[in-house]
């Protein structure tokens, strides 16, 4: 056994393999590398073990609730293995609802500004789909694979044909996008949650991006792949094995999971037990401290059939009252999202009757006034009216524009005492001063969160990494080839007629003249 390497470990390290090639991703396209930022982020907000500080995944499942929805996400703790790709089918998924709840909520936290700011760039959307894709077509089939019974060199089909169409994929994303299924011995699952990640979409730019995603994936998958299964690969020494190689490892398993798994329990005792729940982990931490069961040990035997007859009694009352109280707190839960929907609501309609009730005094002032036109426009106004248009404009600016300027400026008063006419006409003028070059639509306009390249500096940026790609490639292979050499190198001493018919590549160094 200890000549063959376990393949869970293969599956494992292509997940580092995807997040590099998601940050040259982020980076061809614009310039801030988030994809993953956001799947965690998501994760942290809408998961029960999330963010304990700042998550909501009460609100979050009480909104999915009102759209008959499953919620997908997962989080990070006590997930290590592929979490990125499934996280990023999840986000793909609940893309559209995700925007929606975010956009709803009225009380917010960095982490919820976080997502508000991620959750809008195309770029991130299209990578959490490539991702997902990628989960769908190799990383959730052939880990069932793995788990499927037989021994290690009943994967040399799949690594093969894996090995096959990640060369495809990274000169062609588009069979991926089309759901070409990778392996012959495992179909691709078929669930709403994968079945999402094929349909058709609409934005040109996103599927341009999501094939240029799959493309790097691929690349970085393809090296990770030619480099840990070498061995099983066509000219590898395990390729084609002969009946002792058959026998000797027809009880070697396909992946070294029992003692990965005795590991895994070794560290979350270690750690506190990270991966139980807080009911788990409550009732452990009594039992270790109580120990019950010495004291049902010390009672007689009649004592102790006497307790847990009528614990066993008590149980359906507790257990029904447990049901009880989780709708309650589920009910609140509903009504506590409701709430603040509704806030938000009453928020944006009254701040909407403000913009209408100021455009409409401005327009009975003559529209919004520049700084050349103040003083015209306060001598045709009686004196009791002039300061009264002054603060509507400055309103008006401020509400309606969103003017720059300091806040003091808008104001009526200052530390309880109110600015007499002079004061605020001096405020007007250099508000308007500060603001008279700026459009009414470039006032009202967001500025984008990314600044995304142009076409022109896109597709060069994009021919640059695909040259580099494939010099990483063609590196890869050369590795590939050398690797295989070395392993099968005692054959070839043993049996020097396995060299007939074989090509030989010679390195040579020459000295210097």
């Amino acid at each position: 056994m200890g000549n063959f390497a376990c393949r869970m470990h293969l599956l494992i390290n292509l997940d580092p393999a995807a997040s590099k090639a998601l940050r040259v991703l982020d980076d061809t396209v614009a310039d801030e590398p988030g994809t993953l930022r956001l799947a965690r982020t998501a994760a942290a907000l809408l998961t029960r073990r999330g963010s304990a500080v700042a998550g909501i995944p009460d609100l979050w499942e009480s909104f999915l609730r009102g759209k008959k929805q499953k919620n997908y996400f997962v989080t990070y703790i006590g997930h290590r293995m592929n979490i990125s790709y499934y996280e990023c089918a999840a986000l793909y998924f609940h893309w559209d609802d995700l925007a929606e709840f975010i956009g709803g909520i009225p009380d917010s936290n960095q982490l919820i500004s976080s997502v508000q700011f991620d959750i809008k760039e195309v770029l991130y959307k299209a990578g959490a789909r490539s991702m997902g894709i990628m989960y769908a077509l190799m990383m959730e089939p052939f880990e069932r694979s793995l788990k499927i019974p037989g021994n290690i060199l009943d994967l040399n089909d799949d690594l093969e044909q894996m090995e096959a169409c990640l060369k495809e994929w990274t000169s062609d994303g588009n069979p991926a996008v089309g759901k070409m299924c990778m392996f012959k011995t495992v179909a691709v699952t078929e669930n709403e949650l994968l079945n999402k990640l094929f349909e058709e979409v609409t934005s040109a730019e996103e599927a341009i991006i999501t094939q240029l995603g799959i493309e790097l994936i691929s690349s970085e998958c393809l090296i990770v792949v030619q480099r840990q299964a070498s061995t099983q690969l066509p000219g590898g020494k395990y390729y084609n094995p002969n009946e002792k190689m058959k026998k000797i490892a027809k009880t070697v398993p396909k992946m070294n999971n029992d003692g990965e798994c005795d590991m895994s329990i070794l560290d979350n005792i270690l750690r506190a037990k990270p991966g139980m729940g807080s009911a788990n982990l409550e009732t452990h931490v009594m039992w270790w401290k109580n120990k019950p069961s010495q004291y049902l040990q010390n009672m007689s035997e009649e004592e102790r059939e006497q307790t847990l007859n009528d614990a066993q009694k008590k149980c359906p009352s507790f257990i029904e009252h447990i049901k009880k109280k989780k709708i309650e707190l589920q009910n609140k839960i509903d009504d506590k999202l409701k709430t603040r929907q509704q806030k938000k609501a009453d928020t944006e309609a009254t701040y909407q009757n403000t913009k209408l009730k100021l455009s409409r005094d401005v327009a009975k002032l003559g529209g919004p006034w520049c700084s050349q036109e103040v003083d015209s426009k306060l001598n045709g106004l009686n004196s009791e009216k002039q300061k009264a248009a002054v603060l509507t404009q400055l309103k008006y600016y401020k509400t309606v524009l969103c003017a720059k300027g300091d806040r003091e400026l808008f104001n009526e008063s200052k530390k309880g005492k109110k600015h007499s006419l002079d004061q605020l006409k001096e405020n007007l003028k250099h508000v308007l001063s500060l603001n008279d070059n700026i459009s009414d639509d470039e006032a009202n306009t967001e500025a984008p969160n990314l600044v995304y390249r142009s076409l022109d500096e896109r597709s060069e940026r994009i021919q640059n990494r695909r040259q580099e790609m494939l010099f990483k490639l063609k590196s890869s292979e050369i590795n590939l080839k050398i690797l295989q050499t070395k392993s099968r190198m005692q054959q070839f001493i043993a049996n020097p007629d396995d060299l007939v018919g074989k090509s030989v590549f010679h390195k040579c160094f020459e000295k210097e003249k």
